[in-house]
């Protein structure tokens, strides 16, 4: 049986979301001097959110907008994000390896890679448990 979830915040929720980000990226890198930078970063944000309201009607746009959608939409989603996880796990614990091979101490990627690894593991045993 299949079930339409459109999401808790309904559909403006993620680009209301991606405009703010732009505007806290557009002061933050702005005060510091570069106000070329943040205008660009601010930018990039509010057409995001322009294209996920303007073609929202398509799949793939949809779900990068928060829909959940039915079973297949929701199982596209969690494959994307375990495999977006692994990439990002992959890149992290390489820029770590880096950091050390070149002199460094390592961080901040040792605590990228212990935020990761902590929630994963965390998320696994809260799952588990809860059935």
């Amino acid at each position: 049986m299949s079930t339409k979830n459109d999401g808790k915040g309904g559909r403006w929720l993620v680009p209301v979301t991606s405009v703010v980000g732009g505007l806290a990226m557009f002061l933050a890198v702005g005060l510091n001097g570069d106000w070329v930078l943040g205008s660009l970063l601010l930018g990039i944000m509010v057409v995001y959110a322009a294209v996920l309201l303007l073609f929202r009607r398509s799949e793939s746009v949809a779900l990068l907008g928060g829909d959940e959608g039915d079973e297949r939409q929701r199982t596209l989603r969690l494959r994307a994000s375990d495999f977006g996880f692994s990439v990002l796990a992959v890149f992290c614990v390489g820029g770590f390896v880096v950091d050390l091979a070149r002199g460094g101490d390592g961080m901040p990627w040792a605590v990228i890679c212990g935020v990761g690894g902590a929630s994963f593991a965390g998320a696994l045993i809260v799952l588990s448990r809860r059935g």
